[in-house]
């Protein structure tokens, strides 16, 4: 049974990559955008210009709620195609545009305004391949103005004192408790 025909493995191989060029893990993709209908979305540098303007509405949020925000933002504005040769539609889009805007911005807010002296640490180290070294906003938002002051032994305070909390008020399942005391 052939899933794929070899006439059209080329126009899936290069959807979102040029497999001409070496393969680049930090611009991991490539947007094709002669094949998108303009009228499905924006180009992905409007995208860009876009996530800066629609982000003025709510700079003064929580990071979460702006990166909850710019997420919708790209996705109801990505221009999409729909081609017969694959049976996926391809998303017009630049490599992470949230990281490229807000999250960029908040690395180094978080670097260079309210840790300077581990910014320069995490430089030195970066420069010199020893180890890549980043605020995590990809698979969560902390906020990190609570989070840093109050450090590790804090945030374990914190959860031991919300462990006694719930405890008390027979609010956590036994798997949700098991979960909390990881933490502990």
């Amino acid at each position: 049974m052939e899933y794929i025909k070899n006439e059209d493995y080329d126009y899936i191989k290069n959807k979102y990559h040029d497999s001409a060029k070496p393969f680049d893990t930090f611009a991991r993709f490539v947007c094709h955008e002669e094949i998108f209908d303009e009228n499905t979305g924006l180009s992905p540098k409007d995208i860009i210009d876009g996530i800066w303007e629609n982000d003025k509405k709510y700079e003064n949020l929580p990071h979460p709620v702006r990166k909850a925000h710019a997420v919708r933002f790209v996705l109801e504005n990505t221009r999409i195609s729909c081609d017969k040769r694959d049976r996926f539609p391809a998303i017009c889009s630049v490599d992470r545009p949230i990281n490229k805007t807000l999250i960029d911005s908040w690395k180094k807010e978080v670097f260079y305004e309210i840790i300077p002296e581990v910014g320069a640490k995490r430089d030195e180290l970066e420069n010199k391949g020893i180890s890549t070294i980043w605020p995590d906003y990809d698979h969560s938002v902390p906020v990190w103005d609570r989070v840093i002051p109050l450090g590790f032994t804090g945030i374990l305070r914190e959860a031991i004192k919300l462990g006694k909390i719930t405890k008390r008020m027979a609010v956590l399942q036994k798997r949700k408790m098991l979960f909390l005391r990881a933490w502990i």
